[in-house]
């Protein structure tokens, strides 16, 4: 990615800014092709919840390397702004997991009634 220092703050070239494009296009095909896939309905849920926490998880890094873009460029302004959003994004992402976690555990708790009775 190609990163230039300007009046405005920090620039990203376009060419690049396809290849982002794309790769939702790919990630969202790809979504789409595995779920359809999947029948019951716990482990669809299961699977929505795992992939939207890979896509959060790939948007936390993309804040780390805006922000060091900003600090490098001398904005530090847009590195805290930044920094900022990425905390809403790891507390969204931790909140995710312990929302597949209890499912699961729910999940296993059910599973072992069913062979006690």
């Amino acid at each position: 990615m190609f990163i230039s220092r300007a009046a405005a703050g920090i620039t990203v070239s376009c060419d690049r800014y396809d290849h982002g494009i794309r790769l939702k296009e790919t990630f969202i095909d790809d979504f789409r092709k595995e779920l359809s896939e999947i029948q019951g309905p716990v482990a669809r849920h299961i699977f929505i919840l795992a992939k939207l926490n890979h896509l959060t998880n790939f948007r936390i890094g993309e804040y780390a390397v805006l922000t060091a873009a900003a600090d490098m460029s001398g904005s530090y302004a847009v590195g805290v702004l930044l920094e900022t959003s990425v905390a809403d994004k790891v507390a969204f992402a931790d909140r995710t997991k312990r929302l597949i976690r209890n499912l699961v555990e729910t999940r296993v708790a059910e599973r072992k009634l069913e062979q006690v009775a």
